[in-house]
């Protein structure tokens, strides 16, 4: 699962850096986390004491619904609408991660409590992970 995030994040940031080279060049100057406003910003996932599974998916869910607060709040104040097209299509992308973040956890559950909340076992269908039909 977190290849396929992998994956999609770099499609993200190759978005990125071609509407970045539309609009001012071939040059991309090094910019860091630190270096953008309103991104905020958090310690390494290494520097953790315990990389379990549960910190690793936290880490991950906080990631996502920060990237989206950022996108959302960039997009707001973008005037160029081809910008304003992708910050708003990476924010619905990140909101997709966490859908699927907290389809996933629900799948975690065993099926008594799941059945308890949900009804039965049945995965969602809005994604490849979590449907039913897929070989997963």
């Amino acid at each position: 699962m977190l290849d396929g995030m992998r994956q999609e994040e770099s499609v993200h940031r190759t978005r990125l850096l071609e509407q970045y080279r539309r609009r001012f060049g071939d040059h991309v100057p090094l910019i860091r986390r630190q270096d953008v406003r309103g991104f905020l910003t958090r310690r390494s996932p290494w520097l953790l004491k315990s990389l379990g599974p549960d910190t690793i998916r936290r880490q991950a869910e906080a990631a996502e619904v920060e990237s989206r607060h950022f996108y959302e709040r960039a997009a707001a104040r973008m005037t160029d609408p081809a910008s304003r097209q992708l910050l708003d299509d990476l924010a619905q992308a990140e909101r997709s991660h966490e859908e699927r973040a907290d389809a996933l956890a629900k799948e975690r559950l065993t099926p008594a409590v799941q059945n308890e909340r949900t009804g039965p076992a049945s995965g969602c269908s809005f994604c490849r992970w979590c449907s039913p039909a897929s070989p997963a």
